[in-house]
C-alpha cells in the first residue's frame, strides 16, 4: 500500500486498531495541513489590513482558507468507511476535532485521546 491510499483510501475489511492507526497518521498529517493554512489566513490578514486592503493579501486569504476546507474534504475521514468524523448525538452538527468513534462505521478513530468525543 503507498502513501496516497494510506491518507486518501478506504477499506472496509480495515480492523479497529489498523483504522486508529491510519486515522491517527491522518490526524498528523491534518495538523500541519489545518494550522499552517489558519495561521497563514491571518498572517494574510493582518498584512492586508497594513497595505490598506491590498487586493493581493486578500487573495491569500482566500487560498488559505480553501486549503483548510481542502483538508477537511479530502483527508480527515475514516480510513474504513470515508466519512466525516460528526456527532451522532442529538442537537449537534458539525465536525468532531477529536472523533472517539466514527458515526457512520462506529470504527475506533482516536480512543484513548484524553478530549475524545463521541
Amino acid at each position: 500500500m503507498n502513501r496516497l491510499e494510506e491518507y486518501f483510501g478506504r477499506d472496509a475489511s480495515l480492523s479497529d486498531e489498523k483504522t486508529t492507526h491510519r486515522f491517527r497518521k491522518r490526524y498528523a498529517l491534518g495538523l500541519w495541513m489545518a494550522v499552517l493554512p489558519f495561521f497563514g489566513f491571518f498572517a494574510a490578514l493582518l498584512i492586508s489590513i497594513r497595505l490598506n486592503g491590498d487586493l493581493l493579501a486578500f487573495a491569500a486569504c482566500w487560498i488559505f482558507g480553501l486549503l483548510l476546507l481542502a483538508y477537511v474534504a479530502l483527508i480527515y475521514r475514516c480510513p474504513r468507511c470515508g466519512t466525516v468524523p460528526k456527532s451522532k448525538s442529538p442537537g449537534t452538527t458539525g465536525v468532531l476535532i477529536f472523533p472517539r468513534r466514527c458515526s457512520k462505521c462506529g470504527a475506533s478513530l482516536l480512543p484513548n485521546h484524553r478530549w475524545a468525543q463521541d
